[in-house]
């Protein structure tokens, strides 16, 4: 007798019934559960083996085609060792190559993005790029593209916004010059500004008496340079190889003006010209930034205005390099043509030993260095210091007045 039947007749037996399809019901739910949980704790497994992760199932195609290639180079080539391909570990991370390309294990592959699917084939390795251009794949991270060459009429493009906001620099260091070299010199000895730019410097020296040469590569430098020091001589030419010889009592190259020189061979090819326009016993007196002041004032943007000039300016320091970057934007206002001038320059921070080595082999010596403690030069602190200056001289008695 059914129980729909004995339902109908007694009446007692529906709860019964309800109860027992509850209960199937859950039996159900509950196998279903389990077929579920199975099938996905196998998938899980199958990636997991795969090396690969739960939203890129695609990527198992890239690991067995890397593996089918791997193993037919060591069929042709049992001899071999290693890898042929970068396969990644479970540790490495993934690498996204920006939008249109596919993640991939490892740095330096990308899969292009199609929607009739990625073809393992097609797998290939691209170098990494830095904001300034492709570097070698082997490189390190972060670094550049080689810089352009030292070029000395960098300037011209900047001479005149130049003039107006960061010529007067060049005076702070006047104190510099009186409290190493003023006092060995006679009043009326004569000077070499090397790089002197727009004249601002050698013009305070003729007004104390010296008799002083500007030498820049940038004509319109020298420009602005002959109505700031009418007093002065001034010759365009090149720091690493310029015609004077043996006519200076001193040579001064101030406001980081070296640091332009980008190669150790052209650094010592400035310091070969500096000798050889030295008298015997002439002094040589420069400034470096360092790696301290590098990394303090080199990065991030800066916006000036002086006189009717707009400037806007981005510099960057590469540390592994050594290398920093000025990039400014001049325009001038009320100017019809709305013109903009964009001018880059280079820097190095050289190695301490490095411009010693460079020094001494040009053959000039009693080498001495000054870092800079505020207002105060501090002998032989480099380290902590964000401009060093340096103090030689070409070997030999001075010639008697």
């Amino acid at each position: 007798m059914s129980c729909a039947i004995l339902s109908q007749r007694t009446g007692f037996l529906k709860p019964t019934c309800f109860a027992m399809r509850v209960s199937d019901t859950a039996l159900t739910i509950l196998g279903a559960c389990c077929i579920l949980l199975r099938s996905y704790t196998k998938r899980a497994r199958r990636k997991r083996d795969a090396r690969v992760v739960f939203r890129a199932p695609w990527r198992v195609l890239i690991v067995q085609e890397q593996e089918r290639r791997r193993s037919h180079v060591q069929r042709r080539n049992p001899s071999a060792s290693g890898n042929a391909f970068h396969t990644g570990s479970a540790s490495s991370p993934l690498h996204h190559t920006g939008p249109g390309k596919r993640w991939l294990p490892g740095p330096g592959y990308f899969l292009p993005g199609s929607r009739s699917g990625g073809a393992a084939s097609v797998l290939r390795q691209q170098p990494p790029r830095s904001i300034l251009g492709t570097v070698p794949a082997t490189g390190e991270q972060g670094s550049l593209r080689r810089p352009p060459a030292t070029d000395p009429t960098a300037y011209d493009a900047f001479a005149d916004a130049y003039d107006v906001h960061w010529g007067s620099f060049s005076l702070t260091w006047l104190k510099v010059f009186g409290l190493l070299i003023g006092g060995r010199l006679e009043p009326e000895a004569r000077v070499l500004d090397l790089c002197c730019g727009t004249g601002q410097l050698a013009g305070e020296l003729v007004a104390r008496g010296y008799s002083v040469v500007g030498l820049d590569g940038s004509r319109r430098m020298l420009m602005r340079a002959r109505d700031n020091a009418p007093g002065v001589g001034l010759v365009q030419g090149d720091a690493r190889g310029f015609g004077l010889r043996s006519c200076c009592d001193a040579v001064v190259c101030m406001f980081d003006s070296l640091n332009h020189v980008l190669t150790s061979d052209e650094l010592r090819a400035v310091f070969r010209s500096v000798h050889d326009c030295l008298l015997p016993g002439g002094l040589f007196l420069f400034d470096l930034n360092t790696e301290t002041g590098y990394r303090r004032h080199w990065g991030g943007d800066y916006r000036v205005t002086s006189g009717d000039f707009d400037v806007a300016t981005r510099s960057k320091y590469y540390r592994r390099r050594r290398l920093g970057v000025f990039r400014a934007c001049i325009s001038r206002r009320g100017d019809p043509t709305g013109a903009v001038a964009k001018v880059e320059l280079w820097q190095r921070c050289h190695e301490p030993s490095e411009v010693v080595s460079a020094l001494t082999a040009a053959g000039l010596v009693d080498i001495e260095a000054y870092g800079t403690e505020g207002d105060a030069l501090v002998p032989d602190w480099i380290e902590g210091s964000e401009r060093v200056f340096y103090l030689c001289e070409r070997p030999g008695a001075p010639s008697a007045p």
